[in-house]
């Protein structure tokens, strides 16, 4: 179920609809392709407040209420929908947001959003990339992040972390009570905040050292190298 109020600005009703419609728990699935599903994000992208989605084979349930710009997900899988992971079921609550006319981080304006991230034992925010930064502050409990190059780092209460421009990740509450966590993220204006993967990637490379001795064969994200000059040239120009 996916509850949220007022429709909010368009920038941030187009990445709710990313999120919510798109089916993005079960993006590692055929089940967005599925008419059913393909017709509630058509409904949604026109504007209707509530949408169903019943499978043959286990049910996922979908409603569109209003309220600010919060909204919560609740997935509900059954045995076939075990495929999509941990349940999502996390509340994410807009703060505040602004633009910045000239940021010297991308040489033009740029968006900021602040957020109040609550995670229940088991909710996962699917792996993702920011197409600018991310900063972290965990409030309370402990979180679990893992990287799409391997390995993972925990945040436990009190910890800050940063997220760098397109490194994809997912966030994880692997404990036993809640995690609340403050979320920054500054992009270039007019681009998503967060933009889901569906699974995990690798890249981008950040140091030519990372291409050498057949490093450049690891990266997949933003794209593939065809050899170690080729990853160098990206580290260095970005293309």
């Amino acid at each position: 179920m996916i509850t949220k109020s007022r429709s909010p600005p368009l920038d941030d009703r187009s990445d709710y609809i990313r999120r919510g419609c798109a089916c993005i728990p079960c993006a590692q699935t055929n089940l967005c392709n599925t008419p059913e599903a393909q017709r509630s994000i058509r409904l949604c992208r026109a504007g209707r407040k509530s949408v169903h989605i019943h499978l043959k084979k286990g049910r996922q349930a979908m409603t569109i209420h209003s309220r600010s710009t919060r909204f919560t997900v609740v997935l509900l899988c059954g045995a076939v929908l075990m495929i999509c992971g941990a349940a999502l079921a996390l509340t994410n609550n807009l703060l505040a947001g602004g633009t910045i006319a000239n940021s010297q981080l991308f040489n033009g304006p740029a968006t900021i959003r602040m957020a109040q991230v609550i995670l229940n034992p088991g909710d996962t925010i699917p792996w993702h990339y920011h197409p600018g930064r991310a900063y972290g502050i965990v409030k309370t409990g402990t979180v679990t992040e893992e990287f799409g190059c391997g390995g993972s780092e925990q945040h436990s209460a009190g910890d800050a972390f940063e997220e760098t421009t397109q490194s994809v990740h997912q966030v994880t509450n692997l404990g036993t009570t809640q995690a609340e966590l403050y979320v920054t993220i500054i992009v270039p204006a007019g681009t998503a905040t967060t933009i889901f993967t569906g699974g995990p990637l690798c890249g981008p490379p950040t140091t030519p050292d990372q291409c050498m001795n057949n490093g450049w064969t690891r990266f997949n994200h933003p794209r593939s190298f065809s050899n170690q000059g080729d990853c160098i040239q990206f580290v260095l120009t970005g293309k």
